[in-house]
């Protein structure tokens, strides 16, 4: 039986540092515990990159937050990896909701439209692409969109252009 976790360690000069630890039990041939072996990896690196990884996502997100179009990104699996709230705005649904979950099963309603095929173009040609159209998800609102599609990757910026077109 093998037991791993993190836990924060102190070192024999006194400073406390992450380690990420793994014991095991040590059994005899008749089953009886003769010895537990520990091991033990320094992971502050691995701890300080996290938080600034996450420093940086949080100035991204603030970032997409404030912007007036909707974004969102989908991996290529097409699940939702991120969507700021003015996305959710025109869809009526909560981005917490819709983070992991697969496009096409949070909105049927684009299967088989022009803008299933505008997604599925921008997935796989790598150029980035504009589309405009009446919005299937979003009440008849017409929409500018353009897609950026990365290495696993296709982010999508939304402009409500509705009043414009008028």
């Amino acid at each position: 039986e093998i037991c791993c976790g993190e836990l924060t360690v102190m070192h024999r000069d006194g400073h406390f540092f992450p380690a990420h630890t793994c014991n095991s039990v040590v059994l005899d041939e008749n089953g009886c515990r003769i010895a537990v072996l520990l091991t033990s990896q320094d992971i502050s690196g691995r701890k300080q990159i996290e938080q600034e990884l996450q420093k940086t996502y949080d100035r991204i997100s603030t970032i997409l937050e404030s912007i007036s179009d909707s974004f969102i990104a989908l991996d290529k699996e097409w699940r939702f990896t991120y969507i700021n709230r003015r996305s959710s705005e025109y869809s009526n649904k909560n981005p917490r909701d819709m983070l992991g979950r697969i496009l096409w099963e949070v909105f049927p309603e684009i299967v088989g439209t022009p803008l299933e095929s505008f997604y599925r173009t921008a997935m796989t040609s790598k150029e980035p692409l504009i589309f405009y159209h009446l919005g299937v998800v979003a009440n008849g609102e017409q929409f500018e969109l353009h897609a950026y599609p990365m290495e696993d990757v296709l982010t999508i910026i939304g402009q409500n252009i509705t009043e414009r077109r008028q």
